[in-house]
């Protein structure tokens, strides 16, 4: 090896080494109902979106019917950095797609589902950071696929599975004296879920699901002054446990209640090989939770109204979310917040079998300060979706 790319190594893992990516990893901006309904949909599952929040519902749908969706949520991020009194902000757009679909055949149910569990902020970019010619850039995303079936038991009891392949794409690029990137774009691992339904009472429904770890290994590259070496990128993506309760207290009428824990410091560091060089970069995550509360309301026959809220705890101790002292470079590592999430939404039926859902969201977080910096992120969203029935 010369002793430039080995000066190359050395500069990606002074870059790169305590850039960890958020523990806000997690993405729960899944399905129509369910994300309007602030993912309180554990113990709901009634629609094609089951294939993610709980199989197990799929089998007290409709005999003999397809259910189907498509969505988008269209996100205005606004991520904000201050540090010596001075204010860094990454103002970017994305979307979040998804599709599910399923079948019911009496006591036996499938469904398919493509979709995004995993990101950190899709996209965060700093420019003329802190005032200098120094920019950030830095983007993660995890696609899933995922394949499911479930089976009535009895009367009030389901239980479901499904095997999901996640294909992901994460990026970093510097520059400063000279641009250092690094990327890498590659089926990243499998995992698992399994779910049950339990039939309290006619109207009261509760979920448990278990969603296994994703063991990540992806090939890639880092590049800096026109020379490119190969890298590889290892972590492990947490084990989640679900808890989830539904209420009808009348027909028009439907409550939810949602509980996850998330095993983040399993993911206690990253592991990269470049250039034959290895390293490993300590994450700092500890577990986190997430609750979510929803309601939906139909008011008119073909009119319905949806309201959610939503808490997700950050996931990442405080020393995690900047550099190492050790090399002194002033680069946050992370802007991971607790997050508040509102939202309300209107859903229309356009025929009998096809309806057409429309909600906002505002995602407030909470303020985090550590060795006199601090970290914010404020966030709006739009989905538009629809849902099918035949």
């Amino acid at each position: 090896m010369t002793g430039k790319k080995i000066l190359i190594a050395v500069l990606f893992v002074l870059m790169f080494s305590d850039a960890a990516y958020a523990g806000a990893f997690d993405v729960n901006s899944i399905g129509v109902k369910a994300n309007s309904m602030g993912s309180a949909f554990t113990g709901i599952a009634d629609d094609a979106s089951a294939v993610y929040y709980n199989p197990s519902g799929l089998v007290f749908c409709d005999d003999h019917t397809w259910y189907s969706q498509v969505y988008g949520n269209l996100y205005l991020s606004k991520i904000t950095y201050q540090a010596n009194g001075i204010q860094d902000k990454s103002r970017e757009k994305y979307v979040v797609p998804g599709f599910f679909i399923a079948r019911k055949l009496k006591k036996w149910a499938f469904g398919f589902g493509t979709y995004i569990p995993y990101a950190s902020n899709i996209g965060t970019v700093y420019n003329d950071f802190q005032d200098s010619d120094y920019k950030i850039e830095s983007s993660s995303g995890f696609d899933a696929l995922t394949t499911v079936c479930a089976f009535q038991l009895s009367s009030k009891l389901s239980v479901g599975a499904g095997l999901s392949s996640y294909w992901g794409k994460m990026e970093n690029e510097v520059y400063q004296f000279m641009e250092v990137k690094s990327e890498y774009n590659d089926r990243a691992g499998y995992g698992f879920n399994v779910g049950i339904m339990y039939k309290i009472t006619d109207e009261l429904s509760m979920g448990l699901v278990f969603r296994s770890k994703v063991s990540v290994d992806m090939d890639g590259f880092v590049k800096a002054d026109d020379i490119t070496n190969d890298s590889d990128i290892e972590f492990e993506l947490p084990v989640y446990y679900s808890i989830g309760l539904g209420y009808k207290p009348n027909p028009k009428l439907t409550l939810g209640v949602d509980y996850c824990y998330m095993r983040w410091k399993d993911m206690d560091e990253i592991e990269y090989k470049t250039a034959g060089i290895k390293t490993s970069q300590r994450t700092f995550y500890e577990n986190s939770c997430r609750l979510g509360l929803g309601l939906a309301y139909q008011f008119k026959k073909d009119m319905a109204i949806r309201l959610g809220m939503k808490y997700e705890e950050n996931a990442t101790e405080k020393q995690g979310l900047e550099t190492s002292d050790d090399f002194n470079i002033l680069v946050p590592s992370s802007c991971d917040v607790d997050l508040f999430t509102y939202s309300v939404g209107m859903a229309y039926n356009l025929s009998d079998n096809t309806e057409f859902s429309l909600t906002g969201f505002y995602v407030e977080g909470k303020e985090r300060e550590y060795n006199f910096k601090r970290y914010s992120q404020e966030h709006s969203a739009l989905l538009i979706g629809f849902r099918f029935k035949y």
